[in-house]
């Protein structure tokens, strides 16, 4: 019997069938039990039950190169989500430092419109006593007048 022109499975069922070695009998089962198990779970994944083999939009692979191919799918994946984390950190701690920024740039904007405000309270008070003064000086001259016009 050629072996090698078997498939997998029909060199199962042929050892299943005709041999009683208790190694091979053992080795059958296992065989017929994960295998099953495992091709089962590789369909379920996507795997195409005639060819074994995955389909992606631009090829096609078997089961160790589309395993290969999510591993490294997965190493990049985790490396951008590196760099992205990194970035995120740096983003918030530029927030933190705009915020603070921000808080420290509203109290000096207050203090100086304090200050402004003060300066225009000085003006005004200013303004207010140069015009009582002037009032002082009309009224003196009015009653000045007043007096002389008595005379």
């Amino acid at each position: 019997m050629n072996y090698s022109i078997m498939t997998d499975s029909e060199l199962l069922h042929y050892l299943d069938l005709y041999s009683n070695d208790p190694l091979i009998r053992r080795l059958v089962d296992l065989m017929q039990n994960t295998r099953g198990e495992v091709i089962r779970d590789l369909v379920d994944a996507g795997m195409d039950s005639k060819t074994w083999t995955f389909s992606t939009d631009y090829e096609t692979m078997y089961p160790g190169e589309y395993i290969e191919s999510l591993r490294t799918d997965v190493r990049n994946a985790e490396e951008e989500l590196s760099g992205l984390r990194y970035k995120y950190n740096d983003l918030e701690e530029e927030c933190e430092r705009l915020q603070t920024r921000t808080v420290m740039d509203f109290i000096k904007e207050v203090k100086q419109e304090q200050a402004d405000n003060a300066d225009l309270v000085r003006e005004a008070m200013k303004t207010v006593k140069a015009f009582k003064d002037e009032n002082a000086r009309l009224k003196e001259q009015i009653d000045m007048w007043g007096r002389m016009n008595r005379v």
